[in-house]
């Protein structure tokens, strides 16, 4: 009898470990996916942790071109627009990439 309460020990001990690794295998991956749920609203831009610097059109370089300005509101050749900047609706921020002489 007692070898095969023995057995029954170890039978036991097995079933508990399976489902200590079990639980620590959901643990782990709730804490995986709440990272990558951190990572993917950061780089899609739904998380705003770099604060409003990161908009500003000339914290970028850039200059808010009024749709009043010639040629017709549109960047200077030798520009390239910025969007989602802080420049107020209809202006558009430029950033000149060319040196234009």
């Amino acid at each position: 009898m007692e070898k095969h309460s023995v057995a029954l020990h170890y039978i036991n001990m097995i079933s508990n470990k399976k489902a200590d690794l079990s639980i620590q295998l959901i643990v782990v991956v709730v804490i995986a996916l709440v990272i990558l749920v951190v990572v993917l609203a950061i780089t899609t831009g739904k998380l705003k942790i770099f604060g409003t610097t990161a908009a500003s059109c000339s914290a970028r370089g850039g200059e808010c071109i009024s749709s009043s300005t010639p040629p017709s509101g549109k960047c200077r050749e030798g520009s390239v627009e910025i969007p989602g900047t802080d420049c107020e609706s209809p202006s558009k921020c430029c950033q000149e990439i060319f040196k234009s002489e």
